[in-house]
C-alpha cells in the first residue's frame, strides 16, 4: 500500500471541493507509505495539483528535500493537521484494530471524519461488508471516502479484484454522489494521474492491446478510483444483483454504471499512451482511424 501520483491526484480533487466541507481530518484505512519514486516526485513537488501538465525537472536539492516526506506531511499540504490510521501492522502509529470486523459494534472507535482513505486496503480484508461499512461509519455527513483498488489483472495481489458496477451499486444504495476514474501500469502504457471512468474507455483500451498484442502480466494492473461523498446519516445499506428473467440473465440496466463524472473523452487514453511511450503515438493514430471505422 502507498501513496503514489494516482493517490495524490484524487486527493488534489478532494481539497479544490473545500469550499463545500470543512476538510480537517483524515482516517487512512491501511497504514500508508509515500511511493517516492523519481517519477512521482514532480507531482509531489506540485502537490496539491488541478494542471496535469506538470514539469518532470527537479533540481538534486529539490528530489532530495521530497524524499524526507512523511505521510502526515503530505495532509498537512491541503490543511488536514488532524491525521488517524488503522492497521494491524501499527506503523505510523496506527491503531491496531481488524477492519473485518464491525468496529462501531464493539465500541472500538467512535470517531467520525471528514475524509476516509482507502489507498490499496479493502482487497485486503476478507469481510467487504464490514470494511465498507467501517468506511460508511467513520466518515461524517458531506464528507469524503476515497480510494484506489485492483480492477484487472493484479494477480493474487490481494483477495479481491473489484468491478465498477460494484461502487456504481454501492454509491446508490446508500445515497453517496460517486466520482469514479481508470488508471493503467502497463511497460508501455503506464498512466500517473486518473481520467474519468467509461465503458467507451475501456472498449478503446481492449482495441489497443488486441491490434498491438500488448498484455498484462503479473506486478502490472488496471486500477479503479473512487470518490464517494456522503450525503446523510442513513445506516450502512447492502446490495444485491437479482437475476430475474427466466433465461437467468441480468438486464443491461442493472449493468449500467452511474457516476457524476461518467464520460468518455476522446483523447485521455492518447494522452497517456503519449505519456507513457511516445513513440507508439503514431501507430495509435492509425488504430483510432481502424476502430472509427469499424
Amino acid at each position: 500500500m502507498g501513496i503514489s501520483s494516482t493517490a495524490l491526484h484524487l486527493l488534489s480533487k478532494i481539497y479544490f471541493k473545500k469550499n463545500t466541507i470543512n476538510l480537517d481530518t483524515v482516517c487512512e484505512l491501511g497504514a500508508q507509505e509515500l511511493n517516492l519514486k523519481e517519477r512521482y516526485l514532480p507531482y509531489y513537488s506540485k502537490f496539491p495539483f488541478d494542471n496535469l501538465n506538470i514539469e518532470n525537472y527537479l533540481s538534486v536539492e529539490e528530489s532530495n528535500n521530497l524524499k524526507e516526506l512523511k505521510v502526515e506531511d503530505i495532509y498537512k499540504k491541503i490543511s488536514i493537521n488532524n491525521y488517524s490510521c488503522i492497521d494491524l501492522n501499527g506503523l505510523n502509529n496506527s491503531l491496531k484494530l481488524d477492519l473485518n470486523e464491525d468496529l462501531q459494534s464493539i465500541n472500538k472507535i467512535d470517531k467520525k471524519f471528514s475524509l476516509v482513505t482507502n489507498f490499496g486496503t479493502s482487497e485486503h480484508c476478507s469481510n467487504q461488508f464490514n470494511f465498507f461499512k467501517n468506511s460508511h461509519e467513520l466518515c461524517k455527513v458531506n464528507g469524503y471516502m476515497i480510494g484506489i483498488v485492483p480492477f484487472q489483472k493484479a494477480l493474487n495481489h490481494g483477495f479481491f479484484n473489484y468491478q465498477p458496477i460494484f461502487f456504481s451499486e454501492l454509491a446508490k444504495a446508500n445515497n453517496y454522489d460517486l466520482e469514479l476514474f481508470w488508471s493503467a501500469s502497463y511497460d508501455d502504457v503506464y498512466s500517473t494521474y486518473f481520467v474519468d471512468y467509461s465503458d467507451e474507455l475501456l472498449h478503446e483500451f481492449s482495441n489497443y492491446q488486441k491490434n498491438f498484442k500488448r498484455d498484462n502480466h503479473y506486478g502490472s494492473e488496471e486500477e479503479l478510483g473512487y470518490i464517494f461523498k456522503k450525503n446523510d446519516d442513513s445506516k450502512f445499506s447492502t446490495f444485491s444483483q437479482v437475476y430475474d428473467d427466466k433465461d437467468y440473465s441480468l438486464a443491461k440496466e442493472k449493468r449500467k454504471v452511474v457516476s457524476k463524472n461518467y464520460k468518455y473523452a476522446e483523447n485521455s487514453l492518447r494522452e497517456i499512451i503519449i505519456n507513457s511511450n511516445p513513440s507508439i503515438y503514431n501507430k495509435f493514430k492509425t488504430l483510432l482511424k481502424f476502430a472509427s471505422k469499424g
